[in-house]
């Protein structure tokens, strides 16, 4: 179970992350929910914050983007690449992607758009190497039985998507 978040654990992060303790930052957030990880993030600084972002898995990374403020939040996204950007934002479900896409400026908003879009032609190309592509029966079928959000939440990302193809296809 998690510590409880104390001036003492803030600044062990602290300590941990001006030595370069990577592990360290890794192993303190294994069993913190990412709403408590966020809560950590806001306590730190800008600098901080980024490295104890970077530390946690790209899958939780997403849900804490969620739970930061808005004003943290931007300040994260802006010291990602857009292609780091669009693989939170595919982790995320669709309503909640697409308000974090809202907040971004415009020209970063598109620059997302098109690496998501270039991840998406390369899975699909990916996927026809494999024997997934148009006409496999696979791909066309995929989407008819589970529609709800509650469903097809947990499969949004590309490696979920090709591991869950990958064992229909068995």
């Amino acid at each position: 179970m998690p510590t409880e978040i104390t001036t003492e654990f803030l600044n062990r992060i602290r300590e941990a992350i001006s030595q370069g303790h990577d592990t360290e930052i890794k192993s303190a957030f294994n069993e913190w929910y990412p709403a408590d990880i966020a809560q950590i993030i806001q306590e730190l600084n800008d600098a901080e914050a980024l490295t104890v972002f970077k530390s946690i898995p790209p899958d939780m990374a997403s849900e804490v983007i969620l739970e930061l403020d808005e004003a943290r939040r931007e300040i994260l996204l802006s010291s990602l690449s857009t292609k780091q950007i669009a693989a939170q934002i595919d982790n995320m479900n669709s309503d909640d992607a697409a308000d974090v896409i809202a907040e971004l400026p415009e020209k970063i908003q598109s620059e997302v758009e098109e690496d998501r879009a270039r991840a998406q032609e390369e899975l699909e190309g990916k996927m026809a190497t494999q024997g997934f592509g148009k006409g496999s029966g696979v791909l066309e079928g995929a989407g008819r039985e589970m529609r709800s959000e509650e469903h097809t939440s947990e499969l949004q990302s590309h490696h979920d998507l090709v591991c869950r193809l990958l064992l229909e296809k068995k």
